[in-house]
C-alpha cells in the first residue's frame, strides 16, 4: 500500500500545483480581457482533471495481464470511458484555443475577421464528428467501416430530403464569406428594398419603409442581383425627373433645379447636385436632377421636400410645368368660376409706412416695378450678410427673423405677418442683409427693387428725407433688438438730425439722385 499512497500523493500534489498555476493565469487574462481565458478555463476544469484521473487508473489501478492473487482488476470499460472523456476534453480545448488565437481577436481588415461565424461553427461540428470517430476507433477498437457505409447511405437520403435547406445553407455560407451587405445596410433585391435586420444560415430579413419584414431565402439571393445602397459609402445618389415647358430656357431651368436641391435639407453640398436635360417629350422638356444624400432612412422625406421646393422655385422664376397634350373634344359646359384676383400691388405698398407720403398715382407707378413671389415652408427669403437691393412686403403668410449670435447660432428675434415688411436698408442703401428671414408657412411676398423707387425720388427730393427719417427710427429699434439677441450693433451718440442726414446721404448716393 505504501507505493500506491506515494503515487497518489504525487498525483494529487501535481494536480493542485497545475490548478493553482492555471487559476492565476486565467485571472490575469480575465483582467486584461484576453480571449485565451476561455480555453485555459476548459484546460483547468476538464482536461487536467481527466488526465489525472486517467493516470491514476492506469498507474495505480491499471489491470495487468495476470493480476496477483487478491488484487481486483479495474474493468477495461471504466478506463476506456475515462480516456474517451479525456480526448473529448482535449478536442474541446484545442478547438477553443484555435478559435481564440485565430478569430476572437482578429482585426477588421484581415481574412480572419471576414470568416463567417456560421462557417466556423460548422467546421467545428465536422471536426468534432471526425475526432469522435477516431476516438471510438482507437479507444474502443470499433470497426467504423459499417458505420461509415450506413452514414454515407443515410447522408444521401437526408441530402435529397433537405436539398432546399442545404441549398439555403450553402448559399448563406457563400454570402457570408463574400459579405455583399451587413446588418443595417439598405439593399435592393429585385423590386424589393429594405434594411437588413438579420442574417442567418437560411435567410435574410429585410425591414421595408412600411415597417414590414420580408424574409428572403439565401438560395434566392444567390440568384439575384443585389444592390447595396449604403456600402462602400453611405453617400447615395437619387435621380428624380421633372418636365418643363419648351418656352423655358434649359440653362435657366437647370440653374433653378440646382438651387432648389442645394436649399433642401438632407441633400449634400459635396458632391454637389447636378441637373441634366434628358430629352424632348410630347409636351415638355424632361430634366433629371442627381441628388446626393447620406441619410437613406429619410429618403422619402428628402425627395418630398425637394419636389415641393421645385414648384415654388418654378413659380418664382416664371417657369412652367406643362400639362400633357391630349386630344380635346369640345362640349358645352357652364363657365368656370374665375379664381379671385390677387390683391392689388399698390394696395399692398400703401400699407408700408415708408410709402405713406405717396399719393395713389405714385403708389401705382411704384407698383409697376414690383413682382409677386411665392415661398414654401422653411425656405429662406434672405440670408444674413448677403448683398441685396430690394424690399419685401408680406402679402400672405408669416415669416421668422433670426440673427447669428456670438457663438454662430441662429436666434429668433421677431415674427412677421401680413402687411409687415423688411429689407428697407438694402433697398435704400444697398447694405448687406442684417438678419435671416425664413417662411414659417406658404408665403407670398411683394418684392420692390431699388430701381423702381429711383424715378420717384428724382422728382420729389423732399420724399427722400421723409423716408430717411422713418428708416433711421426703424433702424434704431432694430439695433435694440439685435443687442437683446447678443448681436453687437454699432452705437451712435450723434444727434438724430445728424444721423438722418447721414442716412439721407447714403440713400442719395446709392440711388444716384
Amino acid at each position: 500500500m505504501a507505493p500506491m499512497s506515494a503515487t497518489l500523493a504525487q498525483l494529487l500534489g501535481g494536480l493542485v500545483v497545475v490548478e493553482i498555476v492555471l487559476g492565476l493565469a486565467i485571472r490575469r487574462l480575465d483582467r486584461r480581457g484576453h480571449s485565451l481565458g476561455g480555453p485555459l478555463r476548459a484546460l483547468r476544469n476538464l482536461v487536467v482533471p481527466m488526465l489525472f484521473a486517467l493516470l491514476f487508473l492506469r498507474l495505480e489501478l491499471g489491470r495487468p495481464v495476470a493480476p496477483p492473487p487478491g488484487q481486483e482488476a479495474v474493468p477495461d470499460n471504466l478506463v476506456r470511458a475515462v480516456e474517451t472523456l479525456f480526448w473529448i476534453a482535449v478536442i474541446h480545448f484545442g478547438l477553443g484555443l484555435v478559435d481564440a488565437l485565430l478569430f476572437a481577436r482578429a482585426r477588421a481588415d484581415t481574412w480572419r475577421a471576414r470568416v463567417p461565424k456560421l462557417f466556423v461553427d460548422l467546421s467545428r461540428f465536422f471536426l468534432v464528428v471526425i475526432a469522435a470517430a477516431f476516438v471510438l476507433s482507437a479507444v474502443w477498437k470499433l470497426d467504423l467501416g459499417d458505420l461509415l457505409t450506413t452514414l454515407g447511405v443515410g447522408s444521401i437520403v437526408l441530402g435529397l430530403a433537405l436539398q432546399d435547406t442545404l441549398g439555403n445553407l450553402m448559399a448563406g455560407i457563400a454570402l457570408l464569406f463574400e459579405r455583399p451587405y451587413s446588418v443595417g445596410d439598405w439593399i435592393r433585391v429585385g423590386d424589393r428594398t429594405g434594411r437588413v435586420v438579420e442574417m442567418n444560415w437560411r435567410a435574410v430579413r429585410l425591414q421595408t419603409r412600411e415597417n414590414d419584414i420580408i424574409v428572403v431565402p439565401n438560395s434566392h439571393l444567390g440568384n439575384q442581383v443585389i444592390s447595396n445602397l449604403t456600402t462602400p459609402t453611405r453617400v447615395h445618389a437619387e435621380r428624380p425627373t421633372f418636365g418643363f415647358s419648351y418656352s423655358d430656357p434649359p440653362n435657366k431651368v437647370k440653374a433653378v433645379l440646382k438651387r432648389a436641391a442645394l436649399a433642401t435639407q438632407g441633400v449634400l453640398d459635396t458632391p454637389e447636385p447636378k441637373a441634366r436635360t434628358l430629352g424632348y417629350g410630347d409636351s415638355q422638356i424632361d430634366y433629371e436632377v442627381k441628388l446626393y444624400l447620406e441619410d437613406h432612412d429619410a429618403l422619402p422625406d428628402i425627395l418630398d421636400e425637394f419636389t415641393t421646393r421645385v414648384w415654388y422655385a418654378a413659380k418664382r422664376n416664371g417657369l412652367t410645368i406643362p400639362f400633357p397634350i391630349r386630344t380635346v373634344y369640345k362640349t358645352e359646359m357652364p363657365p368656370a368660376t374665375e379664381p379671385p384676383a390677387p390683391p392689388d400691388l399698390a394696395q399692398v405698398l400703401a400699407a408700408v409706412p415708408l410709402f405713406g407720403p405717396l399719393d395713389a398715382d405714385e403708389l401705382t407707378e411704384l407698383s409697376r416695378g414690383c413682382r409677386s413671389s411665392h415661398y414654401g415652408h422653411g425656405e429662406r427669403l434672405v440670408r444674413q450678410g448677403e448683398a441685396g437691393d430690394s424690399l419685401f412686403v408680406i402679402a400672405e403668410g408669416s415669416a421668422v427673423v433670426a440673427v447669428r449670435d456670438e457663438g454662430g447660432r441662429q436666434r429668433e428675434v421677431a415674427r412677421l405677418s401680413e402687411g409687415d415688411f423688411f429689407g428697407e436698408m438694402s433697398l435704400l442703401t444697398g447694405a448687406p442683409r442684417s438678419a435671416t428671414v425664413s417662411a414659417l408657412e406658404d408665403l407670398r411676398v411683394v418684392v420692390l427693387p431699388s430701381r423702381g423707387l429711383k424715378p420717384l425720388l428724382e422728382r420729389r427730393p423732399d420724399l427722400a428725407r421723409q423716408i430717411a427719417e422713418m428708416v433711421e427710427t426703424r433702424q434704431a429699434h432694430m439695433d435694440e433688438t439685435l443687442a437683446a439677441a447678443q448681436q453687437p450693433a454699432e452705437e451712435s451718440t450723434a444727434p438724430k438730425n445728424d444721423r438722418v442726414d447721414r442716412m439721407l446721404k447714403k440713400i442719395r448716393h446709392f440711388l444716384g439722385v
